[in-house]
């Protein structure tokens, strides 16, 4: 390819409308060009393709370390790194850590490669992680140890997310975290899957420096019930969380109460309790609360509700905010359905799950048709 016509190219993909599809377009364009050519491109389009997301800006590698000893000669521009499934082990890790092609790199994606807690000491040792803002570690083996390790690792003073869901962490892990005087920038904390309990969520809630900045903190599919999830809301480091994961906690109508009286829960715009145990007195004490005004979305599925806390859902006043509503797995007949058809507060739902419902099809029927659902673009609806 003539620099001319690459050069022509580039300006086209960097200056014309930008988004997720830019990059590989750029990629596409800068491996027909070699030598003097592709240097004088890399000049070219650096300034502006290191602005672009670095979500954007991905590589996924199926070589670790034939990567790490021959990286794409546009490997400055990668912002993400996605080494998942790669099954890479101590060896892998050590050619990872050593690789001086991570400098640039902001997030690093290394889920399901079976991953230990020595392997993150490896990862930890490395001397180019100081771009790092977003470290995934998912699925792997990580234990207390190695949460330890992480949390002293100054290295990590600049991360803003954090996802070891699908490991081995327990309490002792958790309190590691939590004591950590580096990780205080984090905005995204992922501790699904895991086996922590209530002495974990007190040790989160308690840890000013981890979660004062928290935007979204997961915990879905761990052993907090109702008082672990009591001793996370009372906490007053909470007030930047926007979006709480609880699915499959045993949280229970007691554990819903806990979080309708809590003052951090007026923070929350998102909030997912599916597969709690929740009955209609849970349910009610959630929709009735003005803490919990500012919800945009509602995940109450696999549940214990039935008519009654529909009712009370679609008369509050404080479930106007709503826009994604998502109620699957419920003892929810016609009346429920009536009663969220004729809701005067609901006007602002654009998606309604009501998947393995009671709802007959007439019911689904006076949904679909509804006046007061003005917004409603995204209906689910099955019945069991």
């Amino acid at each position: 390819m003539r620099i001319n016509e690459g050069l022509e190219r580039l300006r086209e993909v960097v200056y014309g409308p930008c988004d997720g599809g830019s990059w590989a377009a750029l990629l596409t364009t800068l491996e027909g060009l070699q030598g003097e050519p592709l240097e004088v491109a890399l000049d070219y389009v650096t300034p502006t393709v290191l602005s672009w997301p670095a979500t954007w800006r991905t590589h996924r590698s199926r070589d670790v370390e034939r990567w790490a000893l021959k990286p794409p000669p546009w490997w400055s521009l990668v912002g993400d790194l996605n080494l998942g499934g790669l099954r890479m082990g101590e060896q892998g890790m050590v050619a990872l850590a050593g690789a001086q092609a991570l400098a640039p790199v902001r997030r690093l994606r290394l889920g399901k490669n079976r991953l230990d807690d020595a392997c993150v000491g490896l990862l930890l040792g490395s001397a180019h992680l100081e771009a790092l803002q977003w470290l995934e570690l998912s699925n792997n083996h990580v234990g207390p140890a190695g949460a330890l390790r992480l949390s002293r690792a100054a290295v990590l003073e600049g991360l803003e997310g954090l996802v070891l869901r699908g490991n081995k962490l327990d309490n002792a892990g958790a309190e590691a975290l939590a004591r950590s005087p580096f990780l205080k920038r984090l905005q995204v904390l992922d501790l699904a899957d895991n086996t922590l309990g209530a002495e974990a969520a007190q040790a989160l809630g308690q840890a000013r420096q981890l979660v004062d900045s928290l935007h979204t903190l997961d915990l879905r599919r761990n052993h907090l019930g109702a008082q672990g999830v009591e001793a996370l809301v009372s906490s007053p480091h909470l007030g930047a969380l926007r979006v709480l994961h609880l699915g499959s906690n045993a949280v229970g109508d007691a554990g819903a109460q806990a979080l309708a009286g809590a003052a951090m829960s007026g923070q929350l715009a998102e909030l997912y309790l599916w597969n709690n145990r929740i009955g209609d007195v849970g349910v009610k004490a959630l929709v009735q609360s003005p803490h919990l005004a500012g919800l945009t979305h509602l995940d109450l599925s696999f549940n214990r509700m039935g008519d009654e806390g529909v009712e009370a859902l679609a008369s509050s006043p404080h479930m106007a905010g709503l826009t994604h509503l998502t109620l699957d797995w419920n003892d929810i007949h016609d009346r429920g359905a009536r009663a969220l058809a004729q809701s005067p507060v609901l006007g602002n739902v654009v998606r309604l799950s009501l998947r393995n419902s009671r709802i007959s099809q007439s019911g689904a029927r006076i949904l679909r048709n509804s006046g007061f659902l003005s917004s409603l673009s995204e209906f689910h609806f099955s019945k069991r």
